[in-house]
């Protein structure tokens, strides 16, 4: 087959090349529409407390092992349902799964560092992906750890009852919300649609009659 037959091909075939390129493009920018969120988030959220345990007895405890034990963890989750937070706002699967993923889960996402005096900073970390409602996490999110913080006290008076938590901080970070251009990103995605349909139905098109002539 020579250029002048393929050329041929495509002059004949072109108002269907170009229906195509333009089927195409409205394919591209559907799909796209469709995953593109209105806004996007850069960042982790992350919200820290900063606590001083007071305690009258004066042996050598690891207060902080204790709050972030296995056990604890089990009592949290025992109780979660009866606490003012939404955990499936920040983890879809929460309702989903048993005992022990979520507390692998909370192992993942709960940090803890110590410092002189009794004084532990506790954080929770949540990744912007896994954020469905971030308006409700900035609203709410210190409901997560007063939650926690209540556990632990739960926790520290079955152990120590003479410990106590008191709270000396609270902060939280936002991830940083990114309004997406949807305007630019379809309009480029009907370009990429309509160069594609454009090329793959050239080529079928001449592609066809190329190998019936072999």
């Amino acid at each position: 087959m020579s250029w002048k037959d393929i050329k041929t091909i495509i002059i004949h075939k072109a108002v269907y090349i170009v229906i195509i390129g333009i089927l195409g493009a409205l394919c591209a920018v559907g799909a796209k529409y469709l995953l593109t969120p209105e806004i996007t988030l850069k960042g982790d959220f992350i919200y820290s407390r900063v606590i001083k345990i007071t305690d009258s007895n004066k042996t050598a405890f690891n207060y902080a092992g204790l709050i972030v034990g296995n056990a604890s963890y089990a009592n949290f989750i025992k109780n979660a349902n009866t606490q003012a937070f939404d955990y499936s706002k920040v983890y879809s699967n929460w309702n989903r799964i048993d005992d022990q993923k979520k507390i692998e889960w909370l192992q993942r996402s709960i940090r803890v560092r110590g410092y002189k005096d009794n004084t532990f900073e506790f954080s929770y970390l949540i990744p912007s992906s896994h954020i469905s409602d971030l308006p409700y996490l900035e609203k709410n999110g210190e409901k997560w750890m007063d939650g926690f913080m209540l556990n632990a006290g739960q926790m520290l008076k079955k152990a120590r009852p003479q410990a106590k938590i008191q709270t000396v901080k609270s902060s939280f970070i936002s991830p940083k919300v990114i309004k997406n251009d949807k305007r630019s990103i379809l309009l480029k995605n009907a370009v990429y649609g309509f160069v594609a349909g454009i090329f793959v139905s050239t080529a079928v098109f001449v592609g066809i009659p190329f190998y019936k002539h072999r």
